[in-house]
């Protein structure tokens, strides 16, 4: 992916605000394909035609019954995605998340991304090496970010979580264990066959406690390299303060396209108020 580094800190129209919005699309797609839609993916294991259908039931409630734990999981972990894509790449991606916070910290060649999404709404910035870090707020509090604006990477930590929990239509095997590594602990890995939308068949290992150790897709890997303990309030401030998505859409003027739900009533951070247990 690469950033118009000559950017303001103000998007420029909607297609400003589209080309932002992309940067942690384009960074996370390109190396981890996440949460897109779940038709074309393959779970990186499944169970041989003989497996018992209990042996596939029993997965599916212990894969819910961890995605529980990792909805309240609080944590800083530091990952790393690769994709065997042409040309490969990894990305490094750090992840700050609590019960009611997460924000996705990616580097690149090109400076950061962020990604975050907390109880007012949904976020993400563009911190280039040279030039002015912007943000935009892509959609507000209980609000789905349009699909043509939304990064899509922070639904692993989110919103694949929910469906995961919710243990509704899963179809899952168990998986090799991911070892002991780094002080990590050891994770039990369950290979999703079949989900309800929002959650991409693949290969998900959670340790005992509900942290996110590795994801496995067709052709990408998140892995877990580092854990480190609960965020603090600081690590979920912006650089800037959000711009509202309305402000970009306005700037383009009024033969935009974009969606009338696009983003909250206030640019305003996230409050400090809002608790990061």
């Amino acid at each position: 992916m690469h950033f118009d580094q000559r950017r303001t800190g103000r998007a420029d129209g909607l297609a400003g605000a589209r080309a932002l919005s992309r940067a942690g699309a384009l960074t996370l797609a390109g190396v981890l394909t996440l949460t897109a839609c779940t038709a074309h993916h393959h779970a990186a294991a499944q169970p041989s035609a003989s497996a018992p259908v209990s042996s596939v039931d029993t997965a599916a409630i212990e894969l819910a019954a961890v995605a529980k734990l990792a909805l309240g999981a609080a944590y800083t972990g530091s990952y790393l995605a690769d994709s065997s894509d042409t040309p490969p790449h990894t990305n490094a991606i750090k992840v700050f998340r609590t019960r009611l916070r997460t924000r996705l910290d990616i580097t690149e060649n090109g400076g950061r991304v962020l990604i975050q999404v907390d109880p007012t709404g949904t976020y993400t910035c563009n911190l280039p090496t040279t030039g002015l870090a912007s943000c935009l707020t892509l959609a507000g509090a209980n609000e789905d970010v349009a699909s043509n604006l939304d990064p899509g990477g922070q639904r692993l930590f989110t919103t694949t979580l929910t469906v995961l929990a919710a243990g509704s239509g899963l179809k899952v095997a168990a998986a090799a264990p991911r070892p002991a590594v780094n002080g990590i602990a050891i994770a039990r890995c369950f290979a999703l066959i079949a989900a309800p939308a929002g959650a991409a068949p693949g290969t998900y290992c959670f340790t005992a406690t509900g942290i996110l150790a590795r994801a496995q897709f067709r052709s990408n890997v998140l892995q877990l390299t580092a854990l480190g303990g609960t965020p603090v309030d600081s690590d979920f401030t912006f650089p800037v303060a959000p711009l509202p998505l309305s402000s970009a859409v306005a700037s383009s003027g009024p033969a935009s396209s974009a969606p009338a739900s696009g983003g909250p009533a206030s640019p305003a951070a996230p409050p400090s108020a809002a608790s990061s247990s």
